[in-house]
Order: structure tokens, then sequence, then C-alpha cells
């Protein structure tokens, strides 16, 4: 199973992994359907764990999704507001640009 997720080829590496579990069973006498559904609750039971303990990790931390919510709303304002401020400055210099006769390309 190690050897089989050293190169990740897609997400999660979902059916190469039961795969990677279920033939080396087949030695041990043990049907290639069993083998591949205890590879499925293998990583079933890898990736519940990792939720498991990052979300401990963020509760100790005092993050919840409201913060993350948060989060993400201020950077979308924050883009928002910097899009606008970069205007103004090339409005001020088009007017300046005008009033002393030059022409102004954009």
């Amino acid at each position: 199973m190690n050897v089989a997720t050293i190169v990740p080829l897609w997400p999660g590496n979902f059916g190469l992994v039961q795969a990677a579990v279920a033939l080396p069973l087949r030695n041990y006498g043990v049907a290639y359907a069993t083998g591949f559904a205890f590879g499925l609750a293998l990583q079933a039971i890898e990736i519940a764990c990792g939720v498991a303990l990052g979300l401990l990790a963020l509760a100790r931390e005092g993050i919840s999704v409201a913060v993350f919510r948060r989060m993400e709303d201020e950077e979308e304002s924050s883009s928002e507001n910097a899009v606008g401020d970069v205007g103004e400055p090339v409005d001020d210099l088009e007017r300046e640009a005008t009033r002393e006769g030059a022409s102004v390309s954009r």
C-alpha cells in the first residue's frame, strides 16, 4: 500500500490503494473482492482519523467553521476594495494629464 501511494496518480488514489491491499491478500487465500472491501474500510478509517484529529486541533485553537467563513468574506471584500483603490489613482492621473494637455492612453 505504501509503494502504491508514493506517486499519487489521482486524488486519494482511490481504487489503487484498494487494489494494492487486495492483490497481496490473494496469496493468503482471501478473495479479491473481500480484500478490495478491506482496502475500502482501511482507507475510510484513515480518512476518519485525519478528519477527527484535524477538527480536534482546530477546536483546540478556537477556530470554527464560522471563523473560516468570516475570513473568506473579509478576503473577498478586501480584493474588491483593492480593485476600487487602484481605479481612483488612475482617474486622478487622467484628470491631471488632461489638465496639463497631455493625452492619456490606456
